[in-house]
């Protein structure tokens, strides 16, 4: 089961990780558990984007995807 800080679901997560799966690009709002999910299970060809206005959970998130040795870049807007 994969790592991740913060308090989603664990039916969120799953939801999370098919779609990840799935995809070639990845755009979400709002940084967090999610952006390290998709970071983490979308493929590597894909490109994951985050719309963050806040940025004290970008640099929180960017953190966290290092803590959890997450190595692909999200691209923050």
């Amino acid at each position: 089961m994969m790592e991740y800080i913060g308090d989603l679901s664990g039916s969120d997560r799953s939801v999370l990780i098919d779609y990840a799966r799935q995809a070639t690009t990845i755009l979400e709002f709002g940084a967090g558990a999610s952006t390290q999910i998709f970071a983490h299970n979308a493929p590597p060809q894909a490109t994951v984007w985050c719309v963050e206005t806040e940025p004290v959970w970008v640099s929180r998130t960017q953190e966290n995807l290092s803590r959890l040795g997450i190595t692909r870049s999200v691209q923050f807007l």
